[in-house]
This record gives C-alpha cells, structure tokens and sequence, in this order.
C-alpha cells in the first residue's frame, strides 16, 4: 500500500473533522469547540515533530528546510525557503490547503487543523529551533509568513 500525501491526508481528516467541529460547536459553543480541536491537533502534530526529529537526528534547520521543500516539492504549495545564518524564512503565496478549507467555508477550521500544527511540530521536533508566523493566508493575508531560529545558548 503506497502512502498518502499530507494533503489527501488533510483532506480526508477535514471530511470526518468538519461534521465533529459543527456537532460539537452545537454541543458547546465556538470556543471551547475550538480549544479542544487545538489541543489535539497541537498533541498530535508534536509527536509527529518527534517522529520526524528520529530521522533527523540533529533537529536543525536544515531538517525544517527538508521538510518545507518536500511539502513544496509535492506542488501543493507555493513556497520560497530562505536560508539565512542562524534563521530560515518561508513565504507561501499559493496553498492548496488554504483553497481547501477556503472552498469549504472552513477557514477558521483549516487555521486549526494545518496552521496550528507548525508551532507544536517544532516544539517536538527541537526544542532548540523557535518558530513564528506573522502573516497566515487562513487569515485573510496575502501570504503565511513564518521563521525558524535557533535559540539562544542551547547546546547541539
């Protein structure tokens, strides 16, 4: 059995996660619905940031950039992958994520269940690398924007 992208992955969860959102905004309003889709999928994407982390095992920002262009790679994205000393910067101006959710209603959802992940994924993938966002296309802006650093005096 040949594994599946990411993206198809997100697809599928987003047909079975979309229902349970509704069902449970229903049952306990919006924002408790939506804190207890982020903790789980904040738990989920920091084991796989761990998993990844054992194939990578010098958790650095060589590893974030691999992981960027395979998903780049994979044309679901529109990214450029800056490498600057001691930072890595990526602008996405093309996501089919974003279109995904977009086209279903669901951004504030897809935010959840795609954006959310990045920063728990590099918590468990190093807790050397410190990650940002300052713009996100589920947010309305023109493009996501996130940076990976190095923190300060911790070892290799």
């Amino acid at each position: 059995m040949q594994p599946i992208s990411i993206f198809q992955q997100r697809k599928i969860e987003l047909g079975v996660l979309a229902p349970l959102y509704k069902e449970m905004v229903n049952a306990v309003g919006t924002e408790t619905a939506k804190e207890i889709m982020l903790r789980t999928v904040s738990g989920l994407a920091r084991n796989v940031g761990a998993e990844w982390a054992k194939s990578n095992p010098e958790r650095d920002l060589e590893g974030i950039r691999a992981i960027w262009q395979k998903l780049a790679d994979g044309k679901v994205l529109d990214a450029e992958i800056r490498v600057l000393p001691e930072e890595l910067e990526i602008t996405v101006r093309r996501c089919d994520y974003a279109t995904m959710y977009g086209e279903a209603g669901l951004e504030e959802l897809g935010h959840i269940l795609s954006c959310s992940r990045d920063e728990p994924f590099t918590e468990g993938f190093s807790d050397r690398i410190t990650f940002s966002r300052s713009s996100c296309l589920l947010e309305g802006d023109e493009c996501c924007i996130m940076k990976y650093g190095i923190k300060e005096n911790t070892p290799k």
